[in-house]
């Protein structure tokens, strides 16, 4: 896109609206081309001037931002960027909004953090510039809610130590949470890096878990690999395998980024290597985070999946991994689980 990318900010802070206006017109890349209180009027001007992305305040006046997100979609689909609160309420709203067609979300800066608005504003600039690419029948995805059958008596015999590694960003909310209520209850380990900021996992992994036949939790440092469970890599930290011999266990240390994140695809992949019966799955998601460490793997015999790009909403790093080499089959979101569960079976 060679001109400025046009945003629309929704926010009934006056204040926040100036400060997300002044701060991503500093790029140059980005024009606001409105400003509004409440959807009502975001509505006449989405009206009058289309706006490529729009920011959206979770709680908004006279209609919240969940209805707002809602008739966006069904009716003029484009690209939305959350703006969230830290609040227990917040989140909930957040994690709703995923579901519901928003692209991604920011988290609203903490008044005792020093550099947190520059850093939010950062992180909010480099979402817009990526939600700008994304095409409307990518936000339209249709979501995959028929489980694979699996009746509650029925065991599937998987091979004793096998395990699963998955990661994912933009848009992989919405890919794990078609994947794992798939999967039956005895399945071997599974752990999940998400790009998510701290405060988010740990309610990611309840809903998932109220869902899933298997245990799906925020990952605990320290705890030994259990079949019939999923562990969440918590916001901010770093999760990995370590092995011991009394069995794989989970390391979760707040360490420096890998590959621009924490939790990072690259660094849960990495820490896999030595791991002998092992599968690896790369979802959507924006930039290349794991697709060179998932390569290395699949040189190391693992058995690589990639989503592929129709059922992608960014096919950045699943796309990488496979220019890489690194993929031994692409897979669409709907048929992964059933190919895990034929790839893994004793």
């Amino acid at each position: 896109m060679n001109r400025p990318i046009k945003v629309l900010i929704v926010d009934d802070s006056s204040l926040v609206r100036s400060l997300l206006k002044q701060g991503l017109e500093q790029w140059g890349d980005i024009k606001i081309i409105g400003e509004a209180c409440d959807p009502y009027v975001a509505s006449e001007l989405i009206s009058q001037n289309r706006p490529d992305v729009i920011t959206l305040d979770i709680e908004m006046p006279k209609m919240n931002g969940i209805e707002f997100l809602k008739h966006i979609m069904s009716q003029l689909p484009i690209p939305v960027i959350m703006v969230s609160s830290l609040s227990e309420r917040g989140k909930q709203i957040t994690m709703d909004a995923l579901s519901f067609g928003a692209l991604d979300f920011v988290t609203k800066p903490q008044a005792n953090e020093q550099g947190s608005l520059s850093k939010m504003l950062t992180d909010l600039h480099s979402k817009i510039l990526m939600a700008a690419t994304i095409t409307p029948r990518h936000l339209t995805l249709p979501k995959v809610t028929t489980p694979y059958q699996i009746t509650e008596n029925q065991s599937i015999p998987f091979r004793p130590h096998a395990v699963v590694v998955i990661g994912a960003s933009t848009g992989g909310t919405e890919a794990i949470r078609t994947i794992l209520p798939r999967l039956p209850s005895n399945f071997p380990p599974i752990l999940i890096t998400q790009h998510m900021p701290a405060g988010f996992t740990a309610l990611f992994a309840s809903r998932l878990n109220n869902i899933c036949k298997i245990r799906v939790k925020e990952a605990v440092h320290g705890e030994q690999l259990q079949n019939g469970t999923a562990y969440i890599a918590p916001g901010g930290f770093q999760m990995g395998i370590t092995q011991a011999h009394e069995g794989n266990r989970i390391s979760v240390q707040e360490l420096d980024q890998v590959n621009g994140h924490a939790p990072s695809v690259g660094y849960l992949f990495k820490s896999a290597e030595k791991i002998q019966d092992l599968t690896a799955v790369i979802l959507t998601g924006m930039g290349k985070d794991g697709s060179l460490e998932i390569t290395h793997l699949k040189n190391k015999g693992a058995y690589t999946i990639a989503q592929d790009e129709s059922t992608s909403v960014v096919f950045g790093m699943p796309g990488e991994a496979v220019r890489n080499g690194g993929i031994c089959t692409v897979l669409p979101l709907e048929t992964i689980a059933e190919t895990l569960i034929k790839k893994i079976k004793e």
